[in-house]
């Protein structure tokens, strides 16, 4: 009886190709765009399924798909018949069933095959898990948060303390920024930055008598806190008390302090008081490091008549339409 060769019996060998090329590239390209990482799968999926289909279903028709492959006509070979000499051989095989069997290349073939699938099937589930059970995408946790936490893993850091009263500052929220720098006096009474934002927080709030107490302190404490000695000036500025002014702004300036505010001030101070020399010095710096304070080249070019037309052409270059 003549049996007909499986139809497909060379594609197998390219369906396992084009599975084997797939697979590297799902492997090499895991991490692209999630969109062609689904097309990879399920083109993986599509030909593992038809190289399944592709298959040779019995040993006959693997026998078939060999001969084939090598240029054979299957057609043409001789039905298998059992011989006389085979049968003993067979019921001897059958006669002892605890006996080891080599395996056959189809059943290599259909293990790969299985084994294919089940790799598909495990990063299908995989990712299908992975995608319900992935956490929303949460934001980092903010610099209060952060220093929150740091609080409640050390009540007593001084750093975050002082963080979360300057926070509270920006924010206008002085009192909340009160607490936190009066938490940090607590722990060190002499503390330099919380005692010169303690003061800060009273001079905004133009308390001038307790944000000078307090930034007297300060400068106990740390002499060199420029900053607070700007600020005590400030308290006396404000308030027109020029010499108390005058004397802080001074003590910041001899120390180091250089701001086109301080030296405006100061030498206006000075102008006032007729030391023109000292005051003229003073006006020059503070132009020097900020060129468009247009109200200062007037009395500069008073003060210097044969630089006059100068000073009216930068007052006029930097002078504010009204």
């Amino acid at each position: 009886m003549r049996v007909s060769p499986p139809t497909s019996s060379g594609k197998s060998r390219w369906y396992g190709t084009i599975l084997i090329v797939l697979a590297v590239v799902l492997a090499l390209f895991w991490s692209v765009h999630p969109f062609f990482m689904w097309v990879l799968i399920g083109a993986l999926t599509l030909v593992s399924f038809l190289y399944y289909r592709s298959l040779p279903k019995t040993e006959r028709d693997y026998r078939y798909q060999r001969e084939e492959e090598k240029g054979a006509d299957p057609r043409t070979r001789t039905p298998d018949v059992e011989t006389p000499a085979q049968a003993p051989k067979q019921k001897k095989r059958q006669n002892n069933p605890g006996a080891s069997t080599a395996a056959t290349p189809q059943q290599h073939v259909q293990a790969i095959t299985i084994a294919v699938f089940v790799l598909v099937g495990v990063i299908f589930f995989g990712i299908i898990l992975a995608v319900i059970f992935s956490p929303e995408d949460a934001e980092p946790p903010s610099e209060t948060e952060v220093l929150q936490q740091t609080l409640a893993a050390n009540p007593n850091d001084v750093d975050a303390l002082t963080n979360l009263g300057n926070y509270h500052f920006d924010q206008v929220a002085y009192d909340s920024a009160l607490s936190y720098y009066d938490r940090v006096l607590r722990i060190d009474s002499r503390n330099s930055p919380a005692l010169y934002n303690k003061g800060l927080v009273y001079y905004k709030r133009q308390e001038y008598e307790t944000s000078i107490s307090v930034l007297r302190q300060c400068v106990d404490a740390d002499p060199n806190n420029l900053d607070a000695l700007v600020v005590l000036g400030h308290n006396y500025y404000d308030r027109q008390q020029y010499d108390p002014a005058q004397e802080w702004y001074g003590k910041a300036y001899e120390k180091g302090m250089r701001d086109s505010f301080l030296c405006h001030a100061l030498a206006w101070m000075y102008d006032q008081k007729n030391q023109t020399t000292r005051a003229l010095a003073l006006y020059k710096e503070a132009v020097g490091l900020d060129s468009t304070r247009a109200d200062i080249y007037p009395r500069l070019a008073e003060l210097e008549p044969g630089r006059a037309s100068l000073y009216r052409e930068l007052e006029q270059r930097w002078k504010q339409p009204e």
